[in-house]
């Protein structure tokens, strides 16, 4: 229940923070949220580490650790959307922002 709940309210914690930049364009209102966003967003890290323990602690209290390195490394079909291992794509994508210290140019 936790670890949906965390997992939840990170998406929408992101969805909010990537929303307040369009917006602050549109309208003036929302010009006082841009300078809390990044607060916002280290915030939302902090909940998404704690969805990231509790998927852990879950694998390791089933004792299905070795299968997580399984989903991760198994059924690696590229040329089909159905089974396309986008779980390995988002971990090397993770890998990359943190490799560059997240700069995006």
């Amino acid at each position: 229940m936790r670890i949906r709940a965390f997992g939840s309210a990170t998406f929408l914690m992101l969805t909010a923070i990537l929303a307040i930049g369009p917006l602050a364009r549109l309208d003036r209102r929302f010009l006082p949220l841009l300078y809390n966003r990044r607060h916002f967003g280290v915030l939302t890290f902090c909940i998404a580490v704690t969805h990231f323990w509790f998927m852990i602690d879950w694998y390791l209290a089933q004792d299905a650790l070795p299968s997580l390195g399984t989903e991760l490394t198994t059924w690696m079909d590229y040329g089909k959307f159905i089974g396309f291992p986008f779980k390995v794509l988002g971990i090397a994508g993770i890998a990359r922002a943190a490799g560059d210290g997240g700069d995006q140019s």
